[in-house]
């Protein structure tokens, strides 16, 4: 029951990664990498909201290395995958990463029940957990093959509608 859950729970994020490279051309990846980022700042909120400015300090400070090893395990994980995508392989977490993401599904369903009654601490515990469950799944997405993004696709057009038309040069006799 659980790992079904876990694979519709992959299926819908590989969905929304699909079609956020079709429409702005960039993978899974880059969503994993914005979760970091989205996680640092929430911690630094998190913090200035708890006990102001010193807090907020500690929290940069003491975010940065957590942060960083999240980014570059996200970068590491992104070569393995598209060296193995050249090789026409799918991406090994797809299979194997359901040992890592169904302990993590579990944990935080029952965090969840136990921050109920501080709701002081829920709203920062449940954006933690929705970004960290968010950078399991779109590590675990397969990746598009590039191609020219819809966005970039209706920039051109719209470049080429507005562009001076080409002058031709006077010819002498």
């Amino acid at each position: 029951m659980i790992f079904a859950s876990d694979q519709w729970i992959l299926d819908k994020y590989e969905r929304f990664g699909y079609w956020f490279q079709k429409m702005f051309g960039l993978d899974c990846f880059f969503l994993a990498r914005a979760c970091c980022v989205f996680g640092y700042i929430l911690i630094a909120c998190w913090a200035y909201a708890d006990k102001g400015y010193l807090s907020l300090v500690l929290a940069v400070v003491l975010g940065i290395p957590p942060f960083l090893v999240g980014f570059l395990i996200t970068t590491k994980i992104e070569q393995i995958v598209k060296k193995e995508a050249a090789s026409g392989f799918s991406n090994f977490l797809k299979t194997k990463g359901n040992t890592l993401r169904v302990p993590w599904l579990f944990i935080f369903a029952v965090l969840s029940f136990i921050d109920i009654g501080r709701a002081r601490y829920s709203f920062w515990m449940s954006g933690w957990e929705t970004v960290l469950i968010s950078l399991m799944y779109f590590m675990s997405c397969d990746p598009m093959t590039p191609t020219k993004s819809k966005v970039r696709k209706a920039l051109e057009k719209l470049r080429e509608r507005f562009s001076p038309a080409p002058q031709t040069a006077p010819q002498e006799s």
